[in-house]
This record gives C-alpha cells, structure tokens and sequence, in this order.
C-alpha cells in the first residue's frame, strides 16, 4: 500500500513540472527572435516547401502499401489454388478415404471426426434372430 502512495506522489509531481513547462513554453517561444538565414544554402533550405513533400511521400508509401498488400493477396489466392489442386488430385489417385479425411482436416481446421455409424446385420430369418438374441444375453 505504501509504495501505491508514493507511486501517486510521483506520477502527481510529474504532472505539475509537465503542467509548469506547458504553460512557460509560450513565453520562451515569444521572445526568441527569428535571425534571417545567411548563407545562400540556408536559404534555399527555407524555400524547399516540406509540408508539400511530406504529403506526397505520405501518399507515395500509401500507395505502395496497398499495391503491395494486393499483390500479396494474389499470392496468396494463388497459393490456396494450388493447395486445392493438389488436394483433388491425391484423392483421386489414390481413392482413399481416410487422406480425404486428413486433408479436410487440414484445410478447415481441427473439426471433431465423427466416427462412422456401424450398421449391424439385420437378422433376415426366424433362426438367426434367435441366435441374435442368445448372443445378447450371453
């Protein structure tokens, strides 16, 4: 509890020195008087109009990123296809249910298998009903 407190009196006078340099900034920046360039570079530097530039390499980069991003889509869609493919072709090649089955698993994700239901044999005469039901009880 006690270090909570002096954290509190620490972050407290911190505000205040940040408030007191907040407000005393202004006067600082009002007094200091601008002084002409004098050179012939320093004046070419102040005709370069940055707000300008920093727009367009702003746009630039924008642009670039969502070109980029599109290209990466592509690839992306690109790859997915070709997974798919190769999917559709090692099923039909090898015709087994049990690689359908782990690939399925492996491109939507980890579903549950659901076990195959068993059907049982269904007893077509009068005798191997009553087999069936020997069996049952044994």
């Amino acid at each position: 509890m006690f270090s909570l407190i002096v954290q509190i009196a620490l972050m407290a006078s911190l505000a205040v020195i940040v408030y007191m340099l907040a407000r005393a900034l202004p006067r600082a920046v009002e007094e200091s008087v601008e002084q002409e360039p004098q050179n012939a570079l320093d004046r070419f530097v102040r005709r370069i109009p940055l707000e300008k530039l920093d727009i367009a390499i702003q746009n630039f980069f924008i642009n670039l990123l969502r070109k980029t991003r599109l290209l990466v889509s592509k690839f992306d869609n690109l790859l997915n296809e070709y997974i798919r493919s190769l999917k559709k072709t090692s099923i039909a090649q090898s015709g087994q249910e049990s690689i359908k089955k782990k690939l399925d698993l492996l491109v939507n994700g980890d579903e549950e298998e659901k076990e195959p239901i068993i059907e049982e044999s269904i007893a077509t005469t009068e005798e191997e009903a009553v087999a069936d039901i020997k069996e049952e009880k044994i």
